[in-house]
């Protein structure tokens, strides 16, 4: 398990009311639950609600379950958290379903404690930075790091335009080598869209430092797409307004290290990939609709940005480094 926990949902539906409002006789069927579904039993605990509803909890030695009941809606919600690969739940889950007679049963599984967010925050409030300047959004910072120009359009609806000045990516890059944060991880594409060059590639390497990682530059980072990319991205796309955006990230590519990232999509609405520095071979970022590669070494712009459309009429890739590190920065529009 890469993650600390599992945590699954259930919606029972269309349950018999009169079984959802006997304390006794739910306690003993969590408690029963829990030894189907493979669950140590600690501890338990079930109470009454007045007029109708009964919620409890069983204490297990991998985590807990969970169930609150609506006798007068005949709807039941369960969750049970587990530490480890043991349990069954669905197991558990159904065997609940049956007993309180559900015509409909609706489940979920999440993963919770990414160990990779963890220590991104386990140690945010000792971070000392190398560039402290970087960390305060004021008239010096935009005078200083902020310089935008005019929009370029490279292809159809591919926009390429200045946002950063050469020494902010600079000490922007210090700052992230200094943090040491980087996490690479090989994520599984699917097959139709690992073919970058004609050479297959079924992972999708990532080594990224997130800017939540960071203190304070996450919110330095919210004043520039409000005072500067905003009204840009917002002027390229009059229909559509910026309303969130994705926590920005640092990306590094290097050779050996990983080949470069898998053709893919945006699910967001507004994609924006950021070119930090000019110290490479090879790379870029490659949209094969228009046999187009924009910020590879040869033309790369420092600071600058192009942004265009999520979905899968602007699909790319990144293209692999041979020889230097390649810094990106990384975001996404909604």
């Amino acid at each position: 398990m890469n993650h600390l926990g599992v945590h699954w949902t259930s919606e029972l539906y269309g349950c018999d009311p009169q079984l959802l409002d006997d304390v006794a006789h739910i306690g003993n069927l969590m408690l029963e639950a829990a030894r189907v579904a493979g669950a140590t039993i600690v501890s338990s605990s079930f109470h009454r609600f007045a007029p109708q509803g009964v919620s409890g909890v069983v204490v297990i030695a991998e985590s807990h379950l969970a169930i609150h009941t609506w006798p007068e809606l005949g709807y039941v919600a369960l969750d049970v958290f587990t530490c480890g690969d043991v349990l069954q739940a669905e197991v558990g889950f159904r065997w609940l379903a049956e007993r309180f007679h559900a015509t409909r049963v609706e489940s979920q599984r999440q993963v919770r404690g990414d160990p990779r967010r963890i220590e991104t925050f386990r140690h945010h409030h000792t971070y000392t930075p190398l560039h402290p300047e970087l960390f305060r959004y004021d008239a010096d910072f935009a005078a200083r790091f902020v310089s935008v120009s005019e929009v370029e359009e490279l292809a159809e609806q591919v926009y390429l335009f200045q946002l950063f000045t050469p020494e902010f990516c600079r000490l922007l890059i210090e700052e992230c080598e200094h943090h040491a944060g980087w996490v690479t991880v090989l994520e599984p594409t699917p097959a139709a869209h690992s073919a970058v060059d004609g050479v297959e590639d079924t992972y999708e390497p990532d080594t990224t430092l997130t800017w939540e990682a960071l203190p304070g530059l996450e919110a330095v980072y919210k004043e520039v797409i409000k005072r500067h990319v905003r009204p840009i991205v917002e002027r390229l796309w009059p229909t559509w307004t910026l309303q969130k955006w994705d926590p920005p990230a640092t990306r590094r590519y290097e050779p050996n290290v990983v080949a470069g990232m898998a053709l893919h999509n945006d699910a967001e609405a507004v994609a924006m990939v950021g070119y930090l520095n000019a110290e490479f071979a090879g790379g870029g970022t490659y949209f094969p609709r228009w046999e187009l590669t924009v910020g590879h070494a040869e033309m790369v712009r420092v600071g600058s940005m192009v942004v265009f459309p999520g979905g899968v009429s602007h699909e790319h890739a990144a293209r692999p480094v041979t020889a230097g590190r390649r810094y990106t920065l990384a975001n996404s529009f909604y």
